[in-house]
């Protein structure tokens, strides 16, 4: 989606992908959402209160996960989510400028993230990485654009918590060999 310009121009393009509020009023109470918070960037807090409106207004807090990777932002996010009165599972990752595993880890200790995440592919070349974050106290999750389902299985198998797929049909081949892993 960040290479399209508007949510407009996305629609255009492929009037079946539906809004945010669609897919939690399709999900509801039946899985765990992970949503991104993109484009406020730290600067921009309006995201960020939205996102927690719309999580409050369907009362799915604990039903998911908002990953961002600029400090602000999940400041914002727990921030309007007290105001609220709820807590919101938050998870992140590496912005353009902490890029070691031990800024990330700080960082989440800071804004209290429950998730720490990964590109998959650093993951599986630096299989250490799933162990730092778990050993810090956090649940690790990998993803990537492109992920394959071998990729998937790999990270799995090196403790990865959660596995962040853009693909439904690598999705079914990661549940259909879920078990084989354990």
């Amino acid at each position: 989606v960040s290479e399209i310009g508007s949510l407009e121009e996305l629609r255009s393009i492929e009037l079946s992908i539906p809004t945010l509020e669609e897919v939690i009023e399709l999900t509801k109470g039946r899985l765990i959402l992970q949503t991104h918070l993109v484009w406020a960037e730290g600067k921009n807090e309006e995201p960020a209160r939205q996102l927690v409106e719309l999580i409050y207004k369907h009362n799915i807090w604990d039903k998911v996960i908002v990953a961002a990777v600029f400090e602000k932002d999940l400041e914002n996010i727990n921030r309007f989510a007290a105001g609220k009165g709820i807590a919101i599972i938050t998870g992140t990752s590496e912005d353009p400028v902490e890029t070691t595993i031990e800024q990330v880890i700080e960082k989440a200790k800071r804004t209290k993230t429950v998730w720490l995440g990964s590109d998959i592919q650093d993951a599986i070349n630096n299989p250490e990485r799933i162990g730092k974050i778990k050993a810090a106290g956090f649940k690790a999750a990998a993803w990537g654009r492109f992920t394959t389902s071998q990729e998937s299985e790999s990270a799995l198998k090196l403790g990865a918590d959660l596995i962040g797929v853009f693909n439904p049909t690598v999705l079914e081949a990661v549940k259909n060999n879920a078990f084989s892993l354990q």
